[in-house]
């Protein structure tokens, strides 16, 4: 028995850590970092769930999956470039700021699986408009639709 503790000792004791600088930070670190620095100031709004331990799940539930190029690197020893990190802790701050009826609009758009990108209202409601004529007439026919629009002004602008 003893043996056997001394065994996994030493396995553990060979195998070295990770120090955390190798590692990139956790999105769900930076965010909660958003919410306390805003929760100094100003109350939670009401659609944001109260533990507040759950804020950055939801949250990164809420905002777009990250893309392909969106990975953490590494630019030197301990320092890491997150452009994941960095939109949705800059679309959490935005967030928060909002008007409430902003907000909602914003988490009803998600509902319909429509992202929220930090657009301001208008534009927003632009792209929800265009989402819906889209879905209306399937994704190939509208995008063929977009390509002969485009196709015909560009046709009358250079004159061929």
């Amino acid at each position: 028995m003893n043996r056997t503790v001394d065994m996994a000792r030493k396995i553990t004791k060979s195998e070295p850590e990770t120090p955390i600088a190798d590692r990139p930070p956790l999105v769900e670190d930076e965010l909660n970092a958003v919410i306390a620095e805003f929760t100094k100031h100003s109350p939670l709004p009401n659609c944001i769930p109260k533990p507040l331990e759950s804020i950055a799940a939801w949250w990164m539930n809420i905002v777009e999956p990250p893309k392909g190029d969106e990975r953490p690197y590494r630019i030197s020893a301990g320092r890491w470039i997150c452009p994941y990190h960095n939109r949705v802790r800059y679309l959490l701050r935005k967030f928060l700021h909002l008007s409430e009826p902003d907000r909602r609009l914003i988490l009803a758009a998600r509902e319909e699986n429509i992202f929220w990108r930090g657009e301001d209202r208008a534009f927003f409601e632009t792209t929800i408009t265009y989402y819906g004529k889209m879905r209306a007439v399937g994704v190939e026919a509208y995008r063929d639709a977009c390509l002969k629009k485009t196709n015909g002004f560009l046709r009358k602008t250079t004159g061929d």
